[in-house]
């Protein structure tokens, strides 16, 4: 943490998530969607599109599944027979659809509910036990979609210790993981603000 003579001074930083990459089950179908995907889609013959919504033509569901894995990715049922034609499918990566279909669905419930601002005291001298307890509470609020105001107040000779309220910060954000944050360092405080994210 940076800090400097004036008062007041304020430190933006952004945080960047990572992402993993992981590998689906090619011989199951998730127990939690309607979705038909690899060896369960019970039809022999398909219309299929890759993972960029170019259509490969008509082929038999082993084919596609040969061109699906051979990609590391899934095959999976998006429409029904029509006008005597087969069936439709897609080879896209079915964990990350699954992951970005409940992304949405998230993002869509936080928009539905009004944005509130949380407020959370520190004191420099706070137990461990009620700083884990407090710094749940900050996650619960962030996962609501809320913005959070987290004030460590020095009082008197606690002023001499900042670096105490400087380990507080850096355990919310090691913790948290925030999108981003603001710190705003005073004589007799310390604010760090959440965004909703």
């Amino acid at each position: 943490m940076q800090r400097q003579n004036n008062n007041s001074n304020i430190i933006q930083y952004s945080n960047q998530p990572s992402r993993q990459k992981t590998q689906s089950n090619k011989n199951s179908q998730n127990n939690n969607t309607n979705h038909m995907i690899n060896q369960n889609i019970p039809f022999n013959t398909i219309r299929v599109l890759n993972d960029e919504g170019e259509f490969l033509g008509t082929m038999s569901k082993n084919d596609a599944l040969q061109l699906a894995f051979s990609k590391n990715l899934d095959l999976v049922l998006i429409g029904n027979s029509n006008n005597n034609n087969p069936p439709l499918a897609k080879i896209i990566d079915y964990k990350k659809y699954l992951y970005t279909q409940a992304k949405k669905k998230k993002k869509q419930q936080r928009d539905s509910k009004k944005v509130e601002t949380k407020k959370m005291l520190f004191r420099p001298n706070i137990s461990l036990h009620d700083l884990e307890t407090k710094t749940k509470k900050i996650a619960e609020f962030m996962d609501d979609g809320h913005n959070v105001s987290i004030q460590i107040i020095f009082r008197g000779r606690e002023k001499q210790h900042k670096d105490l309220g400087e380990k507080i910060v850096q355990h919310l954000l090691k913790t948290v993981k925030p999108n981003n944050y603001k710190i705003t360092e005073k004589e007799n405080m310390i604010e760090v603000w959440f965004p909703s994210q």
